[in-house]
């Protein structure tokens, strides 16, 4: 996510990416995605896996957005076709104070991506914020008490963002 000050956020989309064709959500529990985390943050005490993404620019749709912040933050790159991009669904984010009011937050769900690029921490690669991708099985994702190991701190294990975690809901509503 970018530091985007959310209090003047137009939206935020974050999402998914997959190496392989579009199939049904049923069909995605087995297959690898990549989660980003940043440690030493100075935004959440406890290191958390989130979804990647961030906060929309003027200039740019929310499918554009998320294809932007996938590569700054992963090196993933999302294939061209757009219908290998498909939102999964929206919900609303608070601003921040003193500000009233919400943002929208898509999720989506990006097929046939270039993971050639993918950031690899071992090398001290990282995201634009200082986030380590982490190739992660999409069905964990879906579980709610799952922690992964921190790649580069194997004796550590983090969770998703909370907030992340609220998010997937809108997931029981859609069959991509």
């Amino acid at each position: 996510m970018s530091q985007t000050d959310p209090k003047h956020a137009l939206g935020q989309a974050v999402g998914f990416a997959f190496k392989g064709p579009r199939v049904p959500l049923g069909q995605l529990v087995t297959m690898q995605t990549v989660l980003v985390i940043t440690l030493n943050s100075t935004w959440h005490q406890y290191p958390s896996f989130r979804i990647p993404g961030g906060m929309q620019k003027a200039n740019e749709t929310l499918n554009q957005t998320f294809a932007r912040e996938l590569r700054e933050e992963t090196g993933v790159v999302v294939s061209q076709n757009p219908k290998d991009t498909i939102e999964l669904g929206r919900t609303l984010k608070e601003r921040g104070w003193p500000s009233t009011g919400e943002f929208p937050v898509a999720l989506f769900a990006a097929f046939n991506c270039d993971f050639g690029r993918l950031l690899d921490p071992r090398w001290q690669e990282r995201g634009s914020d200082g986030e380590e991708p982490q190739l992660v099985e999409f069905g964990k994702v879906l579980r709610p008490k799952h922690r992964w190991n921190i790649r580069s701190v194997p004796s550590q294990t983090a969770p998703l963002l909370s907030y992340h975690r609220k998010l997937l809901s809108v997931l029981s509503r859609i069959d991509v």
